[in-house]
């Protein structure tokens, strides 16, 4: 499974992905994100989820 990037909030690497009460969700125990993604309920589809970031600057 792919690792997943760091918190696009603060940048911490201390992300997880823990079980929510009914989906997945990913955790930054740095600043305290707690992130679902609609649809993404396997720990393959909320790393795909979480790991596509916008790169284009404006």
């Amino acid at each position: 499974m792919k690792q997943l990037k760091n918190c696009p909030f603060c940048g911490s690497k201390e992300v997880k992905i823990v079980r929510g009460v009914l989906i997945p969700v990913v955790n930054c125990y740095k600043c305290g994100a707690t992130v679902s993604f609609y649809k993404a309920n396997t720990e393959a589809s909320i790393t795909v989820a979480w790991n596509k970031r916008n790169d284009t600057e404006e």
